[in-house]
């Protein structure tokens, strides 16, 4: 058995946290990557209890599967800036805002909406510096022929995304004035931008967002934004049974290749997760990645009944060795491995209040 454990509680309290700091900016959602682990569908019915109007998604697939699971009043925007008609198309079917990140996309959709006789909500997206989706500040002309020539279009705001969660505060704040002197161009030059808003958590808490009309936020409802650590509770651990209980005896090597030999005897608890679940390093190539989620590389923290257990050699694909010679335990007992739902895959999600 194992389970990615999702504690309800904790999610709401980073909720009320990124309200207190929103103020009265509207709060929108992000759901991407399946709500960055949380799952789409249950992140997206807790939200809603919680007072949660509009969303984001990663894909039109994403605003689909809310929209048949009974979304049909919440506000949806696609962040991907999409080329395809055919998705455009399945966008508008799905009454969710289209993002459009340069002129040949704003085209297409134009061009979709005209074929539909429709008209079809998108919202601008800037590149700030962060090389994703979206117009550079300094193509104002072409933001203002979108807002200004497009027919098919209606564009109901403009947005930004800061940081990748890592970066200095000096350099994001550099990126939101960037993002601001564009507005107050467009602005002054008369165009109605609508709804201005950011796409990060970490901007939110750390710099001036005053003038920005909503908030965009994902990462912070884990509880896992770099920085962030005295203000936001981690969600997400994974629960797995025992699935058997041996002794090793000194001198046993575990792992592959030349793995790593015990000095003495031990009495080794199997656990059925590994690195194939996004649990420790995996490739090593990929060590700075999971260094960053997890804290320290394949060395996590893992408890059994609040006790501490250490790991015996390297994480393997699919299981892992515990040391338990000191414990009282057996077969079938749970463990608890800390985790970054951003980084889990395939392990059932279960909420816990």
């Amino acid at each position: 058995m194992k389970k990615l454990i999702i504690d309800v509680n904790a999610v709401k309290s980073n909720l009320a946290a990124v309200r207190r700091q929103a103020g009265s900016a509207l709060l929108i959602a992000d759901l991407s990557c399946d709500a960055h682990g949380l799952g789409l569908l249950p992140a997206a019915e807790l939200l809603r209890g919680e007072g949660v109007r509009a969303f984001a998604v990663g894909d039109v697939e994403d605003a689909e599967r809310l929209r048949r699971a009974g979304f049909t009043e919440q506000q949806l925007l696609i962040l991907r800036s999409m080329t395809d008609p055919g998705e455009i198309e399945r966008a508008c079917d799905a009454g969710a805002i289209v993002t459009v990140g340069s002129l040949a996309v704003a085209a297409e959709a134009n061009s979709v909406a005209q074929r539909l006789s429709t008209v079809i909500e998108v919202r601008v997206k800037v590149d700030s510096g962060l090389g994703q989706y979206g117009f550079l500040p300094s193509e104002a002309d072409a933001i203002r022929r979108v807002y200004q020539s497009m027919p098919g279009l209606a564009v109901s705001g403009i947005y930004t995304s800061l940081s990748d969660g890592q970066t200095r505060k000096k350099l994001v704040t550099a990126r939101m004035e960037a993002f601001e002197s564009l507005l107050v161009r467009l602005d002054d030059e008369g165009i109605d931008l609508g709804v201005s808003h950011a796409l990060d958590a970490y901007a939110l808490f750390q710099c001036d967002l005053d003038r920005l009309d909503a908030v965009c936020v994902g990462s912070a409802l884990t509880g896992r934004v770099p920085g962030l650590a005295s203000q936001l509770t981690k969600v997400g651990y994974i629960e797995a049974s025992i699935d058997e209980l041996k002794w090793l005896p000194e001198g046993t090597v575990i792992g592959t290749g030349k793995g790593r030999r015990l000095k003495k005897s031990a009495k080794a608890a199997v656990v059925p997760v590994g690195w194939c679940s996004g649990v420790g390093r995996g490739d090593p190539a990929k060590k700075g990645f999971f260094s960053r989620l997890f804290g320290r590389g394949d060395r996590l923290s893992v408890t059994l009944r609040g006790k501490k257990l250490r790991l015996l050699g390297p994480i393997g694909e699919d299981h892992m060795l515990l040391d338990v010679t000191d414990v009282d335990c057996g077969v079938g007992d749970p463990v608890i491995l800390e985790a970054d739902p951003r980084a889990v895959k395939g392990i059932t999600v279960e909420y816990r209040v």
